[in-house]
């Protein structure tokens, strides 16, 4: 063989072995099917609680483009339908009915309890999945089998509150406002306050769009308890509380709930925010939970306005956790729905976490957070 020819045979060699690698890498990449698998996304797109609907789509997004790009599910791209409830129920049982009927989903993921229980009979019907995202209401987890939660329930966080300050307190007081979620857990704080031998010294509630909460907390001030609760609806709601506090001289320790978290508390109250504490979700930054930390440095490029981190990643968790079921069980919502109840844990950007008997968020503890030089970080006592 002269050296010509072995060039030649060189050449064709390496020339097939990058057409195989081309194609290994093409088979990897690029779905083999042209049908879709398709996800509904039900939230406020619009309206006064589209901040929290757009948190969660910019969520979902990232999930969705990592998913696709990398080839899809089982060799099939994943397509997400958005449907805009204005977090208005009966809109999102409009929506329900025409994501099952019309377009066929696998799967719902919704945002709120509200819109949760308004379709939850709708989809147990279908045996559609339904993957809640800022609904922790435990009601919604006394039954079901197709519902799957990725927050701590409100009993959960009733309860590691109560234990928390019945260590320091004996009279405390809770100011709340009256909707939803944060009813559970104005109910069962005082509850469990009261078993663990503490006293509650006054308890009101206000409309969930209140603005002047003056009498409630006049009424509060006049029992002089040893703390405050303030279970408020959104990080406004936190602030207007809290600010309407101090002008009426109230001094006494205030700890809060998730509401705490939002940008308006150390925005608007600035310095009197300082040392605020309040139970949460624990944060994504967090050196032991590594997906956590990279999942946020998406997030924050992608769509700094997000209202909740952990919001934003039960979507990324909720859509990665779906693909991994589908590669395991195939697309049957039977199939997938046994295989997330069996599940011993999965390992996403909320941390380690599998489901309960009707399919509440289990393994992921709730976080003591406290508002320090503007910045919240783990309460330490």
């Amino acid at each position: 063989m002269d050296k010509q020819t072995k060039i030649i045979i060189g050449i064709i060699i390496i020339a097939a072995i990058a057409v195989i690698g081309y194609t290994a890498y093409e088979s990897q990449s690029k779905p083999v099917s042209s049908e879709q698998i398709k996800i509904g996304f039900i939230g406020p797109l619009s309206g006064d609680g589209v901040i929290y609907g757009e948190t969660e789509k910019a969520g979902l997004e990232i999930a969705l483009k990592e998913i696709n790009n990398a080839g899809g599910v089982s060799g099939r791209l994943i397509k997400i339908i958005y449907e805009d409830s204005q977090l208005d129920p009966a809109k999102a049982v409009s929506a329900a009915k025409k994501l099952i009927e019309v377009d066929k989903v696998l799967a719902i993921l919704v945002c709120s309890s509200d819109e949760s229980f308004a379709i939850k009979p709708i989809t147990e019907a279908n045996k559609i999945l339904l993957l809640t995202g800022g609904a922790f209401n435990s009601q919604l987890f006394k039954d079901g089998e197709y519902i799957f939660g990725f927050w701590p329930t409100s009993e959960k966080t009733a309860a590691d509150l109560t234990n928390f300050l019945v260590k320091n307190y004996k009279r405390v007081a809770i100011i709340s406002n009256n909707v939803g979620d944060n009813i559970e857990i104005y109910d069962y704080f005082i509850d469990d306050f009261q078993k663990l031998g503490g006293k509650v010294a006054a308890a009101e509630k206000a409309a969930w769009d209140e603005v002047d909460y003056k009498t409630y907390l006049t009424k509060i001030k006049v029992q002089k308890p040893e703390a405050l609760f303030v279970n408020a609806y959104g990080d406004f709601a936190a602030v207007s509380i809290i600010e309407q506090a101090i002008k009426l001289g109230m001094e006494v320790p205030i700890y809060g709930n998730y509401a705490f978290s939002g940008g308006a508390l150390r925005e608007t109250l600035k310095e009197k925010a300082e040392g605020l504490i309040f139970v949460d979700a624990p944060g994504l930054n967090n050196p032991e939970n590594p997906k956590g930390s990279a999942f946020l440095e998406k997030l924050e490029k992608t769509y700094p306005g997000y209202v909740s981190d952990w919001e934003a990643a039960t979507r990324y968790d909720a859509l990665y956790l779906l693909a991994q079921a589908i590669e395991k069980v195939g697309i049957n919502t039977e199939a997938i729905r046994n295989y997330l109840h069996n599940l011993e844990g999965f390992k996403g950007a909320l941390g380690m976490f599998h489901f309960g008997p009707h399919g509440e968020f289990l393994g992921v503890k709730n976080q003591f957070k406290q508002i320090k030089n503007g910045q919240f970080v783990p309460y330490s006592e």
